[in-house]
C-alpha cells in the first residue's frame, strides 16, 4: 500500500504542472485536473498508515515517550532538516524563491511550506508529540467508542471550523489516524470486513471518486461545491478501504520478485517522499533551458525521469544504509 502511495503522491505533484498551465476548459486541462483530484486520498492515507503502523509496533510493548521521540528524531526530524536546506538551496539558485532571514525560515520549516511534501512532515510530527496521550486512550477505552467518539468530533470540525493552514492542522486528519491505530489493534477482523464487502468498496471507490473529482472540477471554475470537506472524508476514507484490500489481493497474486521490489520502495518512501520534488525541480530545469515548450511533453519527460532517479536512487541508499547497519550489529555482536 505504501509503494502504491508513493507512485500517487509523486504523480500529484508531476501533474500539478500541467493543471496549473492549460487552459482552463479545455479537454487537457479536464483530464488533468480530474486525475490529480482522483489522488487526493494519499495524504489522508499516509496519516492512517502511520497511525497503523505505529499502533502495532506498541501492541506488546510498553510506550516510552522519550524513547519514542528519539526515534524518531533522528528517522523522520534529521532528514526534514538536510532535504529543507537542500531545496532552499536549489530554489534559491534557480530563482524560483526570494532569500529568506530567521524568521521566515523558521515559519517556513515550521509549517512545511517551503515546497509541496513538506506539510506532511508538519502534520506527522503533530501526530508524534500526541502519539503518548491517544495511546494511553485505547489502553483505557473502549476502541469502537474511541473510533465513533472521534469520528462524530471529526465531522463537527469539519463541517463547522475553518482555521488558515488547516490543510496541515491534525484535527483536520485526526479520524485517519485513529483509524489506523483502530486497525491496527483488529486487524484481521478488519481484513475480513474488507473480504466480504469488497465488491461494494470497490463500487463506492469508483462512483466517490468521479464524484468528488468532477465536483471539485466544477468548483475550480466557479460552482459551488456544498459539503466537500465531508464528502472528501469519506471518499478518503472509502479509498484507504479499496487501496489496502487492494495491496492485499496483489500480495497474493504477484511474483515474489515484484512484492520484494514493493517492499524496497515501502523501506524507502519517506526518502522518495521527501526527495522526489527535488529531482522535479531540476528536471523542469533542464527541459525549460532545451527548448521543450509543450506542456504534455514536460509531463511525459517528467514521468520518465522523476520516477526511475527518485525510486532508484532512494531505494539504493536505502539498501545500502541497511547493509551498513546489519554490518555493524553483527560486528558488535561478535565482540560482544
Amino acid at each position: 500500500m505504501t509503494s502504491f502511495l508513493c507512485c500517487c503522491v509523486v504523480m500529484i505533484h508531476i501533474s500539478s504542472y500541467p493543471v496549473g498551465q492549460l487552459l482552463v476548459g479545455s479537454w487537457q486541462h479536464r483530464l488533468f485536473f480530474l486525475g490529480n483530484k482522483a489522488l487526493s486520498f494519499v495524504v489522508p492515507s499516509f496519516v492512517f498508515l502511520s497511525g497503523l503502523k505505529l499502533a502495532y509496533s506498541y501492541r506488546e510493548k510498553v510506550f516510552s515517550f522519550g524513547e519514542f521521540i528519539r526515534r524518531r528524531f533522528s528517522r523522520i526530524f534529521i532528514p526534514y532538516i538536510l532535504w529543507y536546506i537542500a531545496y532552499y538551496l536549489l530554489l534559491r539558485y534557480l530563482g524560483y524563491i526570494a532569500a529568506k532571514n530567521l524568521a521566515q525560515h523558521l515559519f517556513s520549516f515550521v509549517m512545511g511550506d517551503l515546497v509541496s511534501p513538506f506539510y506532511f512532515v508538519t502534520i506527522i510530527i503533530q501526530f508524534y508529540i500526541l502519539f503518548g496521550i491517544i495511546w494511553w486512550v485505547f489502553e483505557k477505552f473502549s476502541h469502537k467508542k474511541i473510533l465513533l467518539s472521534v469520528g462524530i468530533l471529526e465531522f463537527l470540525y469539519l463541517q463547522y471550523t475553518f482555521l488558515p493552514y488547516e490543510d496541515r492542522f491534525f484535527m483536520t486528519y485526526l479520524f485517519y489516524f485513529i483509524l489506523g491505530c483502530y486497525v491496527a489493534l483488529h486487524l484481521e477482523e478488519f481484513k475480513n470486513v474488507l473480504q466480504k464487502y469488497q465488491i461494494v468498496i470497490l463500487l463506492l471507490f469508483i462512483g466517490l471518486t468521479a464524484w468528488h473529482s468532477y465536483h471539485a472540477y466544477l468548483a475550480a471554475l466557479g460552482t459551488p461545491y456544498v459539503g466537500w470537506r465531508i464528502i472528501g472524508c469519506i471518499f478518503s476514507v472509502i479509498s484507504i478501504f479499496a487501496i489496502y484490500q487492494g495491496s492485499i489481493l496483489l500480495e497474493r497474486i504477484l511474483p515474489k520478485g515484484m512484492v520484494a521490489f514493493f517492499q524496497r520502495v515501502d523501506a524507502a518512501s519517506y526518502d522518495i517522499f521527501l526527495s522526489h520534488c527535488f529531482v522535479l525541480y531540476i528536471s523542469y530545469e533542464i527541459w525549460s533551458r532545451n527548448g521543450v515548450s509543450s506542456i504534455i511533453g514536460k509531463f511525459i519527460l517528467n514521468c520518465m525521469t522523476v520516477y526511475p532517479i527518485a525510486f532508484g536512487c532512494c531505494i539504493f541508499i536505502n539498501y545500502i544504509n541497511h547493509r551498513l547497519k546489519d554490518k555493524h550489529n553483527n560486528f558488535e555482536k561478535n565482540i560482544t
